[in-house]
């Protein structure tokens, strides 16, 4: 991993604070948190780590909402959080300066609640999830889009970019999410929290680096899509006008009254599309 960032941001600060006194409290209450039995597969929760959790069989059939965000500030282990607060730390406070405390803690939580929705939908049960990753990941992906050349270090020795990073940790969290492997690890929600930091960043600014490109090229598709309607609304038009050159020399040569019934709907219902279609405007 690269050095720090320099002075630690308010809302940084805070969710460090925060995450450290909960993970205290698990460690010293017997009843608050949730250990690890027998294997990182098999996690136990206490009774208020039922309601804190993310068990997604109680979100959905009990309506306990609230551990989408709640299961953000729970960890299974020492190194769990570690690892989670230093990248925190390393990548959020520089997002922080952009945004502002708000708007990143905003970010943030909905990384952290989409990562969670993401395992409610495809690891439904009563396996527990825990842990800020899910967001964590979301910082990644929005770090790498602001900041796609900065160079990081790998276990602090092997230099790569940081979008190249991404790219690799994203296709290693797909193949792992959806692999039948269980290693007590939550790759659905790193990957669904990555999936919503690059997703909310676009939404945010589409004139990143990285995503310049695909926001040209949305842009031009639009305006092709754009370009081939006017086209065709043009090749209506004109087909509509020459019906109506047709039916008018014919009523100048032969009067209103002895068009057919057929002829004179023909005329009005072309008249009301030229004068009262937007379209053929």
């Amino acid at each position: 991993m690269r050095l720090g960032p320099g002075k630690t941001t308010p809302m940084v600060r805070n969710l460090l604070v925060i995450n450290g006194i909960i993970f205290l409290l698990q460690m010293t209450l017997p009843r608050f948190g949730l250990t690890i039995g027998g294997t990182l597969a098999e996690p136990v929760l206490h009774p208020f780590g039922e309601y804190l959790a993310l068990v997604p069989e109680n979100l959905v059939t009990r309506g306990f909402l609230w551990q989408l965000v709640t299961y953000q500030f729970l960890h299974g282990g020492l190194f769990h959080i570690l690892i989670n607060m230093l990248v925190l730390w390393m990548f959020g406070v520089e997002l922080e300066r952009v945004w502002g405390a708000a708007g990143f803690l905003r970010f943030y939580l909905i990384c952290g609640i989409v990562a969670g929705l993401g395992m409610v939908i495809f690891s439904y049960g009563r396996i527990p999830v825990v842990g800020a990753s899910g967001a964590i990941f979301g910082l990644l992906g929005a770090f790498a889009l602001y900041w796609p050349e900065r160079m990081v270090f790998i276990w602090g020795i092997f230099p790569i970019k940081m979008k190249h990073f991404v790219l690799i940790i994203g296709i290693f969290t797909l193949i792992a999410g959806f692999s039948e492997a269980q290693t007590g690890v939550a790759h659905l929600a790193h990957l669904f929290g990555l999936l919503m930091g690059l997703f909310y960043c676009w939404k945010l600014d589409p004139r990143q680096p990285l995503l310049a490109p695909l926001s040209d090229y949305l842009k031009s598709r639009k305006h092709k899509k754009k370009q081939d309607q006017w086209r065709q609304h043009e090749i209506e038009k004109q087909k509509l006008l020459r019906q109506a050159d047709e039916l008018l020399d014919k009523m100048d040569r032969v009067g209103w009254e002895n068009l057919s019934a057929e002829e004179q709907r023909r005329i009005r219902e072309i008249s009301e599309k030229l004068s009262g279609s937007d379209m053929f405007n």
